[in-house]
């Protein structure tokens, strides 16, 4: 009888030990690394892309915890798997050689290129062969421009740094999203700087980047079928549309 009791502890033990462990790893909410974008991520709370998280959130039933940080920073927690996502991702900040799981595209970043107002706007990579192009270190930008030793790369901290650059001369073509570009403009107050809003200079495309585990790979599914919910239903443009 005295060994029964015993068993039944020992079982009750490993239960309570169970429910502990389970409600643990639950109450450790999935870490997406980010980094400031104006308007689309202004801080852990707000930004049109902080609110389509928590629509994703209510619709998989999931909690996500956010964590902005710089940009080349995030990366790195991301590589080193300290966090679980990696948002919004493009294949150009991807880690060269790392294997990640992507959920699929809910946007495509539009590029623009802008120059002192009487240079011609280029419309191509060959267009920055030979010139000096300003860009945002730890944003993401296609290879053919960081990676064609005939284009001469000028990095910058910051979009503002890089429409300074501009300015003085130091650079001839930045590169940059238009709303980070025109934000960069209105604080440096840098009228002659001008761009084609209606011709991108390249598209990007944009998603979320899970690490290559069974974990990552259900969160990626859950969120491509909402990601391809929230389109056909045509709610998507409230979040990646700048009014």
């Amino acid at each position: 009888m005295s060994g029964t009791r015993y068993l039944i502890k020992c079982l009750l033990a490993l239960c309570a030990a169970f429910l502990m462990f389970s409600s643990s790893a639950i109450a450790r909410d999935p870490v997406i690394s980010t980094w400031h974008i104006p308007f689309y991520l202004e801080d852990e709370n707000n930004g049109s892309f902080i609110e389509m998280i928590r629509e994703i959130e209510n619709r998989i039933q999931h909690k996500f915890e956010i964590q902005i940080l710089p940009a080349k920073r995030s990366i790195s927690y991301f590589k080193k798997g300290m966090t679980s996502v990696l948002f919004p991702a493009m294949q150009p900040n991807i880690p060269e050689g790392m294997k990640v799981v992507r959920s699929v595209p809910f946007m495509k970043k539009a590029i623009y290129a802008f120059v002192l107002k009487g240079d011609p706007i280029p419309t191509s990579f060959e267009d920055l062969f030979g010139k000096k192009v300003g860009l945002v270190r730890g944003y993401a930008y296609p290879d053919e421009v960081t990676n064609d030793k005939r284009i001469e790369v000028q990095y910058a901290t910051m979009a503002a740094q890089s429409m300074k650059k501009l300015q003085v001369g130091w650079a001839d073509v930045v590169l940059d999203d238009i709303v980070v570009g025109k934000d960069a403009i209105n604080k440096t107050q840098a009228l002659n700087i001008v761009f084609n809003a209606n011709a991108p200079f390249a598209l990007v495309d944009v998603f979320f980047a899970f690490h290559p585990t069974p974990e990552g790979e259900l969160l990626a599914q859950k969120i491509s079928n909402v990601l391809i919910q929230m389109q056909v239903e045509g709610n998507m443009t409230r979040f990646i549309s700048r009014p």
